[in-house]
């Protein structure tokens, strides 16, 4: 942590350590500011990269949206939301959260905000996905 242009040092013992602003403890990210913005861009990020590694699959037209929804709800949902019942969240996290949700549910089901379908009808045909 940087107060000024000087970083401050904490004193235990006989051990010197320098305070920082994040820590990256067990999966989650701590911050000295008690938020925990990056470790929601974090998730959101293993969530794309998640899509990503099955797009071959989630993205494949042929494939039922039935099917789709399942490897969602069992793959790539579990990695965005893994150790998020501990998060002090705002509702500006959850919103962000359930933003990038939908947005992937839409690229699964091949819908643009264009086609202008409801999020609830997209949900319904990928069944379980939510």
């Amino acid at each position: 942590m940087l107060i000024g242009d000087e970083t401050k040092i904490i004193d235990i013992n006989e051990w010197r350590i320098s305070a920082i602003e994040s820590c990256k403890y067990l999966v989650t990210t701590l911050q000295t500011n008690g938020t925990i913005e990056n470790e929601i861009k974090s998730k959101i990020n293993q969530g794309w990269l998640k899509c990503g590694s099955l797009s071959g699959v989630l993205f494949d037209k042929r494939i039922l949206h039935k099917l789709k929804g399942k490897i969602y709800s069992s793959i790539v949902k579990p990695t965005i939301t893994y150790s998020s019942n501990t998060w002090p969240t705002k509702v500006s996290d959850e919103r962000s959260l359930q933003i990038m949700e939908m947005r992937i549910l839409r690229m699964i089901a091949g819908v643009t905000r264009k086609d202008k379908v409801r999020n609830t009808r997209i949900i319904g045909s990928l069944k379980g996905a939510h």
